[in-house]
């Protein structure tokens, strides 16, 4: 019998499109989480009393920021500023540790 033999074939196909499908939905999401950033940075002090505590240059125009609530939660978020006072929220979760380093004064 051949229809067995196309039954692995067949289990591929659909596994690809799931994946597919998965991946496809994911980048739709990623593209709404952006926003004018202002109103991102008022979403995140109001919604989730998140405060900004660190701030980093990505690229000569982009820089990252680190927001992170001091409630129960510690929820944070790394928010992408772009050209444009744009605002994209890259990653979110809770459970923020702070970490007492010692960063050596430059020589």
């Amino acid at each position: 019998m051949t229809i067995p033999n196309k039954l692995p074939h067949l289990l591929i196909i659909i596994l690809i499109i799931f994946i597919s499908s998965a991946a496809m939905a994911q980048g739709v999401l990623r593209q709404m989480l952006c926003g004018n950033h202002d109103m991102v940075v008022r979403n995140l002090e109001n919604k989730y009393k998140e405060t900004l505590v660190g701030i980093g240059v990505v690229t000569s125009n982009q820089f990252l920021e680190l927001w992170v609530s001091r409630d129960d939660t510690r929820s944070f978020t790394l928010v992408l500023v772009k050209p444009g006072n744009i605002g994209c929220v890259l990653e979110s979760g809770e459970g923020w540790e702070f970490l007492d380093l010692m960063l050596g004064s430059p020589t």
